[in-house]
């Protein structure tokens, strides 16, 4: 599936701004091996798989879903302590990303998981965000 990446325009050959790119699509497969090919333990490749099972197609999990560290304790029968532990392993290989929380306002909400392949099982370079 292709979503499109409105906010950025490209530039023609012309110089002026032609369609945007298409951003690339979340895969759930590819993601799915890039997790189990990575040297993560036990417990993290278990909730990253019930991530990918709760997120849209996409690769999002919105804010307030299944993502709370006690629900996937309980989908998993992983003690929360080690719940979080494997969140913040994910968050720190580059297979999930997640707005500080520092910065999260809402603290009675969940925030919300973004599915993302770390640059290492990428078979293209990252978008820069920017103009290619």
């Amino acid at each position: 599936m292709t979503r499109t990446a409105a906010a950025t325009p490209r530039a023609t050959a012309s110089g002026r701004p032609g369609p945007a790119r298409p951003a690339p699509a979340y895969d759930r497969a590819v993601w799915e091996r890039a997790v189990m090919a990575d040297d993560l333990h036990t417990s993290a490749r278990l909730i990253a798989l019930i991530l990918a099972h709760h997120a849209d197609d996409q690769g999002v999990i919105a804010p307030g879903g299944r993502q709370d560290a006690r629900l996937l304790a309980q989908d998993s029968g992983i003690e929360g302590k080690f719940v979080r532990i494997s969140l913040e392993r994910l968050e720190r290989c580059h297979f999930i990303s997640r707005p500080p929380i520092e910065t999260w306002e809402d603290k009675d909400l969940v925030r919300p998981v973004f599915l993302i392949l770390p640059n290492r099982f990428r078979t293209e370079p990252a978008h820069t965000g920017g103009p290619r």
